[in-house]
């Protein structure tokens, strides 16, 4: 009993490392922070008006401020953020694509067909018989 709930324990643990660390917990906490305003905010008027006052950005609740100031600052001690940028190893050469006589077999090849000496026994044996 006591190695299932370690278990669990440690699971859970590395979830919440890997979301930390990834900076998944602001969204987590965005989301959350959406849910909660549009709820209340839809208890008051109508969902429209409560959907457009939510999601316009001009008016955030408490959570919103902090997920905005967390989320924009500086890294935590020994971490980098990495860049918004994305880097590709490729060239920017122009690109070549083979001719579609090399991509086709060709008649002369040998084909994957004559490599069978004879045809499937139909119906398929109900055992496996090895030599």
């Amino acid at each position: 009993m006591m190695i299932r709930r370690r278990g669990s324990v440690c699971r859970l643990l590395l979830a919440a490392t890997l979301l930390y660390g990834s900076g998944a917990h602001w969204l987590l906490m965005q989301g959350s922070a959406w849910a909660n305003m549009l709820a209340a905010r839809a208890r008051r008027g109508s969902i429209a008006e409560a959907v457009a006052t939510t999601f316009d950005g001009r008016h955030p609740c408490r959570v919103c401020l902090a997920v905005r100031r967390g989320a924009g600052g500086p890294a935590p001690l020994g971490f980098t953020r990495p860049s918004p940028s994305v880097d590709f190893a490729f060239s920017a050469g122009p690109a070549s694509i083979p001719a579609a006589s090399v991509l086709l077999p060709s008649s002369s090849a040998p084909q994957i067909s004559d490599s069978i000496p004879h045809a499937p026994p139909l119906p398929p044996p109900k055992t496996i018989q090895v030599a």
